[in-house]
């Protein structure tokens, strides 16, 4: 996917970085920028059901950030420790050519983001995800209802079993 949407000399964002893995594959394509946007927050099952990215204690969390922030330091890398809604409206509309969500991963969590994030993409760029197929069945149900909400159209999507997808803003959006 990424060689596919080609980020090289972009600006991108990731919106749940955990640990930084995939944040380690978008610079291998060489971005001029790339923002790492995470609470790094330990939240109840209620808000963020179970999954290996919500370790329920505070502390893990901030030491994952602190290692994260060491990984990156050297990068072209800006670290943003806040909710994504609240890391999104500091970012002007279009600002972003590639958009990569991988987030919490409730309908209502991945819907807000979709809608926060599509309208920092540029025109020409990409809003991108993880986890379309698989256990999350929340992630699939959003994408579709954001597709339907904006009529724009899934045309990407990956052939493993946690599948990515991918949404392009074409010119003139």
């Amino acid at each position: 996917m990424l060689d596919y949407i080609n980020p090289r000399g972009g600006r991108c964002v990731e919106v749940g970085v955990f640990q930084g893995d995939f944040s380690e594959e978008i610079l291998k394509r060489e971005p001029s920028s790339l923002y790492l946007v995470d609470p790094w927050l330990s939240q109840s099952p209620e808000v963020y059901p179970d999954d290996h990215a919500n370790v329920r204690a505070q502390s893990k969390f901030d030491a994952i950030h602190a290692s994260v922030v060491e990984r990156f330091k050297d990068k072209p890398v800006c670290v943003v420790r806040q909710p994504s809604y609240e890391a999104a409206q500091g970012f002007a509309n279009g600002y972003f050519d590639f958009a990569y969500i991988d987030a919490i991963h409730t309908f209502e969590s991945c819907l807000c983001d979709c809608l926060s994030w599509w309208p920092k993409v540029k025109s020409g760029g990409w809003l991108c995800g993880h986890d379309y197929t698989g256990k999350y069945v929340g992630v699939r149900l959003a994408v579709d209802a954001f597709q339907r909400l904006t009529g724009k159209k899934l045309i990407l999507m990956t052939q493993e079993p946690w599948a990515s997808w991918g949404i392009k803003k074409w010119p003139l959006e």
